[in-house]
């Protein structure tokens, strides 16, 4: 999935259109009763004036569920002489007229669903009546589907673990209570394949890709897991006091030291490249690389930092910028994962700051700026409330789901979420 912005604030305008012939004429028309443009306080969305029909009716369907009866609307008119056009509006056939100021000052809350409207010219000897037509999706396609694959098999109880993606192939990390270790994989979630590792201390939560290779932390060392190489484990003492690896971005690989952030171009010798500025997260880290536009790959991390959530966005030049915090809508979590699923930032399940598992879904369309609980891609009942989820997208824009910690342990079913808006 590619994503839209890039590190500025989405530009939040509204395209107002209207079936005309003249737009292009200036000069004033006492006689002219037509509505020019209309604006609903609160949807973002382009409306048309069909002047044919006397229809107004915005062009794209708004989102399943999104309330109308409650708004209010302003029009604009043609340029007419001051005070311009007189409104009169109707909420429903049979309901009375009442004279409407079209003035921010006076606004009002009207309910839109079946609301009509009358205008009269300036010179009072020509009328126009419209009908609003508001159109809002009839089910929610930006929800998932969800499918039930399969169940992982575990070869013990599971102490650890954690997933990841490589080149394609999900990988599902475990160490069991008796110590061992093993490497689950798929390419379509549905059939898994177990390979053994070899035995060392694994630190799971430090588990992320570097290129080609599983890397994380274990027995106090950088541990990189060659899975094209039957999963052999190389260790290299972490010299640099790294605490957290992040991803490849660009030709370097980047992780967190205790004093800045710091660089390998080879993904095991680190050498620190630049401070920590202040805030920066330092607990509950998660992160994501992913496209923003055609081309620009950019690096998320998420995490917290005395007790306030905040997102950063860095770009393989090295340059790092504070995207948003708790301020703007952004929760705080622990064991939350995140990716780009709808041409939005998600961040998917997890642990609140009241100890408690969520099946929350917190999404940004503005490159990790602004926000909001999306209800429409919150867990289902049937996943339920889960943190650590292994959480994949495919490349025709599906989402796998693998196990999760929970209050009751730990999952092993597989799940395939398909967006309804693309079946």
């Amino acid at each position: 999935m590619k994503f839209k912005f890039l590190f500025v604030p989405a530009v939040l305008g509204l395209v107002l259109v209207s079936c005309h012939k003249d737009d292009e004429d200036n000069e004033y028309s006492n006689s002219d009763p037509r509505i020019r443009t209309v604006y609903v306080d609160g949807l973002n969305v382009p409306f048309v004036v069909n002047d044919f029909e006397h229809v107004i009716y915005n062009y794209d369907s708004l989102t399943y569920g999104t309330d109308v009866s409650h708004r209010m609307i302003f029009f604009t008119d043609y340029d007419v002489k001051k005070p311009g056009l007189s409104y009169f509006v109707s909420e429903g056939e049979g309901n009375e007229w009442k004279y409407y100021t079209n003035r921010t000052a006076d606004s009002v809350f009207l309910d839109l669903n079946n609301l009509r409207i009358t205008t009269t010219s300036y010179d009072n000897k020509y009328s126009t009546h419209y009908k609003l037509d508001i159109r809002v999706h009839k089910y929610d396609i930006n929800s998932f589907s969800w499918q039930k694959l399969t169940n992982l098999s575990f070869k013990g109880d599971v102490e650890s673990y954690k997933s990841v993606d490589i080149n394609g192939v999900f990988y599902f990390f475990y160490t069991n209570k008796s110590g061992d270790s093993y490497a689950l994989s798929s390419v379509d979630g549905k059939k898994w394949t177990s390979k053994k590792l070899k035995k060392h201390g694994y630190d799971w939560n430090s588990l992320t890709v570097f290129g080609e290779n599983a890397a994380l932390f274990a027995d106090g060392k950088l541990a990189l897991i060659d899975v094209a190489n039957a999963c052999e484990v190389s260790l290299k003492d972490n010299v640099a006091g790294l605490k957290t690896l992040l991803f490849k971005l660009g030709n370097m690989y980047w992780a967190i030291g205790t004093d800045g952030l710091y660089i390998s171009e080879n993904g095991s010798d680190f050498k620190k490249n630049f401070s920590l500025p202040s805030g920066f997260p330092s607990d509950n880290i998660t992160s994501l690389v992913t496209l923003t536009g055609s081309r620009t790959r950019i690096g998320y991390i998420y995490g917290s930092a005395n007790g306030e959530a905040s997102v950063w966005a860095l770009d393989k030049g090295g340059n790092l910028v504070k995207a948003s915090s708790s301020s703007a809508g952004l929760p705080l979590l622990s064991k939350t994962v995140m990716l780009n699923v709808d041409n939005e930032l998600c961040l998917v399940g997890g642990i609140n700051s009241d100890g408690e598992y969520v099946n929350t879904c917190y999404t940004s369309d503005d490159a990790g700026i602004n926000w909001t609980e999306n209800w429409h891609k919150e867990l289902p009942s049937s996943i339920g409330r889960v943190a650590n989820l292994g959480a994949f997208v495919t490349e025709d824009g599906k989402v796998i789901f693998a196990s999760g910690e929970t209050a009751n342990g730990i999952l092993s079913a597989v799940w395939k979420g398909t967006l309804k808006g693309s079946e």
